[in-house]
């Protein structure tokens, strides 16, 4: 018997929809884990090419991420390019008024920018805006 991956136990929670504030914090130190794409609407490899896709969710502004193959290429057809990074390297090059969208092609959640904060701090057993 293999142990999951980081990445198979935080697309499991995700379809599970776990909403539970204990859980959600799993799902975020998961998330800074692993590696995502990030669709980019600009091509990475040229200079300044690389321009995240984002979407409003929650009232946020949130980069798009993406968890999953099946992720990956549904967005092609939308988005021809993506760069992958750890989602730690993300978080730490976020500016502070951006949430994440963590999107698997079968379901998403959001992270905040209160909570993007919260686990670049790891700070507070409160977590602001999550709920």
């Amino acid at each position: 018997m293999t142990t999951p991956s980081p990445q198979e136990v935080l697309n499991t929670l995700m379809d599970a929809r776990a909403s539970e504030e204990g859980t959600r914090v799993a799902m975020g130190r998961l998330f800074l884990e692993i590696t995502v794409a990030v669709p980019s609407t600009g091509d990475p490899a040229k200079p300044g090419g690389f321009t995240p896709l984002m979407v409003e969710r929650d009232t946020h502004d949130c980069v798009v991420t993406l968890t999953s193959k099946l992720a990956l290429q549904r967005s092609q057809s939308v988005v021809p390019y993506a760069l992958e990074m750890t989602g730690a390297a993300l978080i730490s090059s976020l500016q502070p008024h951006l949430g994440v969208l963590v999107e698997n092609g079968t379901s998403s959640f959001v992270l905040t920018p209160a909570f993007v904060a919260y686990l670049r701090n790891e700070g507070s057993p409160s977590i602001p805006g999550q709920g």
